[in-house]
């Protein structure tokens, strides 16, 4: 009996010490102690459109709490319209230093406005199946014309069976057509990634397994090629004076010229269909190299797609292209 009622005892004196430590760890995991907007409190902001700023409360443990609403004020910088709420209007490239606050606790924050009107994703090109990884990147051009180097974005991939994403880079897995997701700014698209292997007679002809051949034409010469039947794209690569010397066309097949290639056909080829390469220059040889690539027509998972580089922006805030800028 005088055991259990020293036990007693004890109990009732450490319960004011429990209750004091559970109160101290509620306090700790609720109350923040510092207020974070990123990486060296620096946000980014690439919107044309107004856009909220997130913040985020951190205990004392570095632990992420709930979100509450946070106070914001402009501090210093250029002259922008920053809301108590955190709606920013970033329209005009500039700097602005801002206070975040949450209770008594407080924040200074960077914030570097740096619209954007067209993103380019690069590469723009098709992969080689064993060419090996391709570095990929993101680069802007803002409302004044100029190149925005800053980009808040992300790439995120639909499909990782025919590509992965790994330190900047796309990696090709196996022979196919993915869409890869870019989403920057007021830009939000996808982007389409192909790989290829290309294949050494022009019978083995496939989508994806496109048939390349380099020509060494002499003057005045014609060589004809016949493709298996169906949609084919077919193009001249060289320099600008061969280029200009020779001549490609096709036979018996129905054809239109390529928007965005200047020496290219597209063509519903049949059984009997030629393609054909003329050197018109009657004086010096031409050399180029003949690509012949199987196409079938695919919707991708977005009704507007990235497009290749024309110059020419058609969305009243953000166009995403393929392929580097012009500048």
């Amino acid at each position: 009996m005088r055991h259990l009622k020293a036990r007693l005892m004890s109990l009732h004196t450490l319960a004011p010490v429990l209750a004091l430590t559970l109160i101290l760890t509620s306090c700790d995991r609720s109350t923040p102690a510092r207020v974070t907007a990123g990486r060296s409190d620096t946000i980014v902001v690439n919107n044309v459109r107004e856009t909220r700023l997130a913040a985020h409360r951190l205990s004392r443990r570095g632990d992420t709490l709930s979100e509450r609403p946070m106070l914001w004020r402009q501090v210093g910088g250029d002259a922008r319209s920053l809301a108590p709420e955190g709606i920013v209007d970033c329209s005009q490239r500039g700097n602005v230093e801002a206070e975040v606050a949450s209770g008594d606790v407080a924040a200074r924050i960077a914030i570097l406005c740096r619209p954007i009107m067209m993103l380019y994703f690069t590469p723009g090109e098709n992969l080689r199946l064993r060419g090996g990884p391709v570095p990929y990147g993101l680069t802007g051009v803002g409302r004044d014309g100029q190149p925005v180097l800053q980009i808040a974005g992300t790439v995120v991939l639909t499909d990782t069976s025919v590509v992965t994403l790994a330190d900047g880079q796309i990696i090709p897995r196996r022979v196919g057509d993915a869409w890869i997701r870019v989403t920057a700014g007021d830009c939000d698209d996808y982007v389409p990634v192909t790989v290829e292997d290309p294949v050494a007679a022009l019978d083995s002809l496939a989508l994806n397994r496109p048939y390349e051949e380099s020509l060494e034409m002499v003057a005045g010469e014609w060589k004809t090629w016949q493709a298996p039947p169906g949609l084919a794209f077919i193009t001249l690569a060289g320099d600008s004076a061969s280029l200009a010397s020779l001549q490609l066309a096709a036979s018996r097949a129905n054809c239109a010229r390529l928007r965005l290639v200047a020496s290219g056909i597209s063509c519903v080829l049949g059984d009997t269909s030629r393609i054909v390469v003329r050197n018109t220059d009657q004086k010096r040889k031409a050399m180029a190299t003949l690509r012949i690539e199987r196409r079938i027509s695919t919707s991708g998972p977005s009704a507007r797609r990235a497009r290749r580089s024309s110059g020419n922006s058609e969305t009243s805030y953000c166009t995403l292209m393929l392929g580097p800028s012009a500048d």
